[in-house]
């Protein structure tokens, strides 16, 4: 027997059962009405028999009527919170009544929408996921472009790809590795390690060969999938060193520029994985990416290397034109980056202070050579017109792009403390960082060169000669530093020309003092 002719035997026994309710009471009220007549001594009775009946009747009904909205309605109340709770969203929700044919066919049809609903929301959840996963992809290669045009140093484009690789494909950590001349690895940028666990993986393959297997798509050219490292082919001591960071999978791409292989990406999880296409094609992807950016970052170091060439032969020519200040930007350069290091500015801050030494006299260039090589003291006249080479110099600098940072520094660098120098008179904090460190490096190589009306100082009485002008001429927090410098530097060769060429002098630098 069916559930259907389960129910419909059900709803005929009911509606039998609700006709005999009805019934009853009326074959009772007959049955009093005869007992009236056969018994003269309840003539009285008639009202009160009918009352009786009448209550019954009511009370049956009444009793009858609620049984049956309560048989409807409180399905019909759950079936509707149930409504709500899939309009807002929750498709987890039930509806387990069963009974009155009706009813049930309301709840199945609601089980049907919130199939349906639950299967086209997982759908478009998919596609939502795989969209997010497409602007992430498109955000982290318009960054690496940006990097790349940018000129930023290729190790800072690698870090950026390493994080955007672990976040991309959910792995936990990413290494990028080229090959150096000798065919060694070396490791370029390293993300989800942390640093004690940098420094002993950097160990763990210092000097070895790509045929140790660390970055065993080097050797094969091809990528790698390990799914599970226990089934793979690895040597023992590549097995031991992840184990002790806890890998279970790795994926591995090879790295190369113009068909030549020079290194390989590989990412690691610590779970064993399926790899699904996705996740392979995002992973090559970026591959390629970082072999484009390597190729990139070769052409714009050329590029900027001959820039900083024709930056240097540029700076020699402006001091050769007198014989008491050659090599003078190329060691002011020197102090500049010495101070810069040791006031603890970045990399790309450094640079920027570097080239600014070396340009800060070019605008010379359109000064007389008689009053450069002038012996005696300038004329009020030749002294404005030496004063200008500042600003002159900064009008050199300005059109090249990458050289804009160093063109306030250029310009301000015979700026005063106090406010009495030139060109603008700015003082205090108003003065480009940059220009007041430019400012003491100056000096300080001035004071220790020889000039046509003095002779050199040593180099600890250079730095004396800076204290008594901290706070009037110069910032008294980079003289600090300055003497921290000089007060380190255990052998310093002589800046003058005449001790050799500027090859075989030291590169002073912050580190080498210390």
């Amino acid at each position: 027997m069916n559930d259907t002719v389960k129910k419909g035997i059900k709803r005929k026994t009911l509606l039998m059962l609700m006709a005999l309710g009805v019934i009853l009471p009326n074959i009772f009220a007959l049955i009093a009405w005869y007992s009236l007549d056969s018994d003269p001594g309840a003539a009285d009775k008639p009202l009160q028999s009918f009352l009786y009946i009448a209550v019954f009747n009511i009370a049956y009904a009444i009793l009858g009527g609620t049984m049956a909205v309560l048989k409807t309605h409180n399905p019909l109340y759950k079936l509707t919170l149930a409504a709500e709770q899939l309009a807002e969203g929750n498709l987890n929700v039930a509806c387990n009544y069963h009974g009155i044919e009706e009813i049930d066919r309301l709840v199945t049809a609601f089980e049907n929408i919130r199939n349906s609903m639950s299967n086209s929301y997982g759908a478009i959840q998919e596609y939502i996921d795989e969209l997010r996963g497409r602007v992430e992809e498109l955000k982290l290669l318009t960054d690496i472009d940006a990097a790349i045009l940018g000129g930023q140093k290729i190790d800072s484009i690698f870090n950026l790809i390493t994080e955007g690789i672990c976040k991309l494909v959910g792995a936990d950590y990413c290494c990028i590795a080229l090959l150096d001349g000798d065919k060694h690895i070396q490791i370029r940028s390293l993300h989800g390690f942390g640093p004690d666990e940098s420094r002993e993986f950097i160990r763990g393959i210092r000097g070895k060969t790509p045929s140790i297997n660390i970055c065993p798509s080097i050797a094969s050219g091809q990528i790698l999938l390990l799914g599970d490292l226990n089934d793979s082919n690895l040597s023992d001591d590549v097995r031991q060193m992840y184990a002790r960071f806890n890998v279970k999978s790795m994926i591995a791409a090879p790295l190369s520029v113009d068909g030549e292989p020079i290194g390989s990406v590989v990412v690691w999880y610590k779970d064993r994985q399926e790899f699904s296409d996705m996740v392979v094609n995002r992973f090559l992807l970026f591959a390629d990416q970082i072999s484009v950016a390597l190729k990139s970052a070769r052409l714009v170091d050329g590029i900027r290397n001959l820039t900083i060439e024709v930056i240097r032969a540029l700076a020699k020519a402006v001091d050769a034109r007198d014989s008491y200040t050659a090599n003078h930007s190329n060691r002011v350069s020197r102090f500049a980056v010495a101070l810069a290091q040791g006031l603890g500015m970045n990399q790309k801050e450094v640079e920027t202070i570097e080239y600014a030494g070396l340009l800060h006299d070019i605008g010379k260039i359109g000064i007389d050579e008689r009053i450069l090589n002038k012996p005696g003291a300038l004329t009020e006249q030749e002294m404005e017109l030496m004063k200008s080479h500042a600003s002159m110099s900064a009008d050199i600098v300005k059109p090249i792009e990458f050289l804009k940072g160093a063109v306030p520094i250029v310009k301000h660098h015979h700026e005063w403390f106090n406010g009495g120098g030139y060109p603008s008179g700015l003082a205090g904090d108003a003065i480009p960082y940059g220009a007041r460190i430019l400012a003491v490096a100056d000096a300080i190589e001035a004071m220790t060169s020889s000039r046509p009306y003095r002779e050199e100082m040593p180099l600890r009485q250079g730095a004396e000669q800076l204290k008594s002008g901290s706070g009037t001429q110069f910032d008294p927090e980079i003289v600090e530093v300055m003497l921290k410098v000089v007060e380190r530097i255990e052998l310093i060769e002589s800046f003058d020309s005449e001790n050799g060429s500027d090859d075989d002098k030291p590169q002073i630098g912050f580190e080498d003092a210390v």
